[in-house]
């Protein structure tokens, strides 16, 4: 018995001290190989303060976006459009200091308080716009107000990538196939007819809260101008990723948590999926530390994000709704049925 523990003991041992020279030798080149040939991207949303009636993390202060601004252009980042990050990729570049900046719903701040950022640290960023929002402005769940078309021209000709964000922002997984054209391809139309200043040709889509299937896609691939889409899994891209899956492209959110510059930067390095402990090897993610007196927000936490094939809402901790929103509203029933009326299908809309 006591020689069967020593030699038990022995290969343990050995398989202790090889785990150790893998992690330490193998997992260290991983992680230098692959930040030099992926690029992540980052979600942003309202670049504000928090409005009543949101959910706190939602939103990140004009103050803490500048500071993870200046942290990327002081840590050496350069943030790019995604046509960028793919020509590099594609030209088999060293991508290390790329990353994408990515704002979603097409709030006004990201016009009067994101764009003057990034244009200060000379970053370009990626916005995708509600199609049926633009220029709008509601008062349910919370005063939203919306980029109208100038704004959206200014931004594009200073080299700001603008995208879809869909028709309607519902789940597009959640909603009947029939509206899938509308929310598809009708955006399509909203930036290359010649009104309003819009008359350029959209290239990529970020699909609303992630959600997508493989009628979706499907979808998304019936109209070329489209050339890649945003899906909600989280990790880097890579050259294969925009080869290979160009419509499930990899980003994560940035949310306020009460971290300061520490919320973006564990979300950067959770992007690289493939490394289980990349602070360990790269010391830029060393650099930012979670702020003593920080401490986690409460009020309107978002802890759970529910959605169903009628209604799409946050929850916080006690299970109440907040932001709850119809997936079969009227609004878009009536414009969708409008839309497939033109193109001679017919059938009324389950």
């Amino acid at each position: 018995m006591l020689k069967f523990l020593k030699k038990l003991a022995a290969v343990l041992l050995v398989l202790f001290a090889a785990t150790a020279v893998y992690y330490t030798v193998i997992v260290k080149q991983n992680v230098a190989v692959y930040r030099h040939h992926a690029v992540p991207a980052l979600m942003y949303h309202s670049i504000s303060e928090v409005p009543p009636g949101w959910p706190s993390e939602m939103c990140i202060t004009p103050q803490l976006f500048e500071e993870q601004m200046k942290w990327l252009k002081d840590n050496g980042y350069k943030a790019v459009t995604v046509q960028e990050a793919r020509a590099a990729l594609m030209a088999g570049e060293d991508v290390s200091n790329l990353i994408m900046l990515t704002f979603d719903d097409g709030y006004k701040n990201n016009y009067t308080v994101a764009f003057p950022i990034l244009k200060k640290y000379g970053f370009k960023g990626n916005f995708y716009v509600i199609g049926k929002d633009i220029g709008k402005s509601f008062t349910q769940d919370g005063f939203k107000e919306y980029m109208d078309k100038p704004m959206l021209k200014e931004m594009h000709e200073a080299g700001m990538e603008i995208g879809s964000h869909t028709m309607s922002h519902d789940p597009l997984a959640k909603i009947a196939p029939h509206y899938l054209p509308w929310e598809i391809y009708e955006p399509l139309n909203v930036f290359s007819r010649r009104n309003g200043g819009l008359h350029w040709f959209i290239h990529g889509i970020a699909f609303p809260n992630g959600s997508y299937n493989d009628a979706v896609l499907a979808e998304v691939k019936k109209y070329p101008k489209y050339e890649y889409g945003f899906s909600g899994r989280i990790g880097a891209n890579t050259k294969e990723t925009f080869e290979q899956t160009p419509f499930e492209l990899r980003r994560i959110g940035v949310y306020d948590l009460g971290n300061g510059t520490a919320d973006m930067v564990h979300a950067i390095r959770k992007c690289y999926t493939r490394i289980r402990d990349v602070e360990s090897y790269d010391p830029v993610f060393k650099t930012v530390k979670k702020p003593a007196n920080a401490t986690r927000r409460a009020t309107g936490r978002v802890s759970a994000y529910r959605s169903t094939p009628s209604r799409t809402c946050w929850t916080n901790g006690a299970g109440s709704k907040r932001n709850c929103r119809s997936t079969k509203n009227d609004t878009r029933r009536r414009q969708a049925e409008i839309y497939l009326h033109n193109r001679g299908k017919q059938g009324k809309m389950k």
